[in-house]
Parts: C-alpha cells; sequence; structure tokens
C-alpha cells in the first residue's frame, strides 16, 4: 500500500497501476466510478433494487457498457473473473473508455441542460407562471 499524499502522487494516476475495478455493495461508486472509466479501467458493478445502488450501473448503461452489469452476485463473480483473466479484453478498455465516455451522454452538457430544463419547465409549479 502505497501513501500517495506522501508521495504527492494524483489519484488519478493510481488508476495506472489498476486492470479491473470491482463497484462495492451495497454503497455504490459514482465518483470513483467515472475517474476509472476516464482513466481506461472497466468497472463491474452488482446493480441493486434501490437508487443508491444502481448509481454505477445507470453509469456503466449510459456509456454503453451492459455487459459490465452484473444483476445477481454469481454474475458479478462470472463477470469479473472472466474480465480479470482476459488481458486483451482489458487492453482494449484501457485504450477506448474515455473516448467512449466523451462521446456518451454522460458528457453531453447541452443535451443534460436541455433536458433538466424541461423537466423543471413541466413541473405545475412553473408551468403556473408561463
Amino acid at each position: 500500500m502505497e501513501n500517495n499524499r506522501a508521495l504527492r502522487r494524483p489519484h488519478l494516476d493510481c488508476y495506472n497501476d489498476i486492470d479491473l475495478s470491482l463497484d462495492t455493495f451495497p454503497v455504490v461508486g459514482g465518483t470513483t466510478t467515472c475517474d476509472a472509466i476516464w482513466m481506461g479501467v472497466p468497472v463491474v458493478a452488482l446493480e441493486g433494487l434501490n437508487i443508491h445502488q444502481r448509481v454505477c450501473s445507470a453509469i456503466l448503461s449510459n456509456l454503453g457498457c451492459p455487459e459490465l452489469i452484473a444483476r445477481t452476485i454469481d454474475e458479478y463473480l462470472t463477470i469479473s473473473t472472466d474480465l480479470a483473466q482476459d488481458v486483451e479484453r482489458l487492453r482494449g478498455y484501457r485504450r477506448q473508455l474515455r473516448q467512449q465516455m466523451l462521446g456518451s451522454t454522460l458528457c453531453d452538457g447541452k443535451m443534460f441542460a436541455h433536458n433538466f430544463s424541461q423537466a423543471l419547465l413541466s413541473l405545475p409549479e412553473f408551468s403556473k407562471s408561463k
């Protein structure tokens, strides 16, 4: 274990030493999921029933990586172990994930702003003021 703070090593640099990220459960990652993807590290998620257990799977869905989302613990283990043993596939993710993220809805600020403003305008409180 390294002390990145003592080494003055930026946290994103640590992802250069990571091949695969396993999302935690039942409290899942949001920012850490995006950090990993940005750095080309695939994340395997176990999708839960509650909204706070579906953040990572929502990110992966919007990224276009449904193959990294498990619905059961057995599936989570299978996806994780299969991917950990597939060096070429891991290399592919390393090469493509950042560009895939940039081209996804996750990074489309204009679309988000439009959809968010439309959602606000559809609320009764806003439609009365028209």
